[in-house]
């Protein structure tokens, strides 16, 4: 496996939202796929790369795989009032193609550094219910799910949960 991890630049907008969009193929129904549209989720990455280009406590990394970017992973302070003091990963995402080879891995320790450098000693990630391919990395990597912390979000006119795993480091 050749894959490096950096920073992503505004070039890297589109690739990373196809990343987006293709990922959510089997975990989000499909009348909001058929909405989820690459050019919206561009937008979406070029506005948190240029914040992150002005000094914000928001980073964006992305994996390669010889130079196609295959992943990438969002995060900063945290957005819940029920984290204080927390980072929080906004999205972590690979390739179904390229998962389970270490990329996922090599994007969450990105994250996890920069968080730790920001000042934060614990972190959360939400994800949906029913990815339980998402719960067992996260696990993996050594997160606990708290139990107690739920939420539901409408995708698609489907209401879904989302439960969340955190790390203390």
């Amino acid at each position: 496996m050749t894959c490096t991890v950096r920073s992503a630049v505004l070039d890297d907008a589109d690739a990373i939202a196809k990343v987006h969009v293709a990922t959510c193929q089997d975990v989000v129904p499909n009348d909001f796929l058929a909405n989820l549209l690459v050019t919206q989720r561009a937008d979406k990455r070029r506005e948190i790369i240029t914040s992150k280009q002005a000094g914000d406590t928001r980073a964006l990394f992305i994996v390669t795989n010889n130079k196609e970017i295959c992943g990438f992973v969002a995060c900063g302070p945290a957005r819940d009032n029920d984290f204080p003091d927390h980072g929080e990963i906004y999205a972590i995402y690979v390739l179904p193609g390229r998962q389970k080879q270490g990329r996922g891995r090599k994007l969450f320790e990105a994250s996890r550094d920069f968080l730790r450098r920001k000042g934060f000693k614990q972190a959360y990630v939400w994800s949906l219910e029913q990815n339980t391919h998402a719960h067992k990395a996260y696990e993996k990597w050594g997160a606990r799910r708290n139990v107690g912390h739920l939420k539901h979000a409408e995708i698609g006119g489907v209401n879904l949960g989302e439960i969340v795993h955190s790390w203390t480091w």
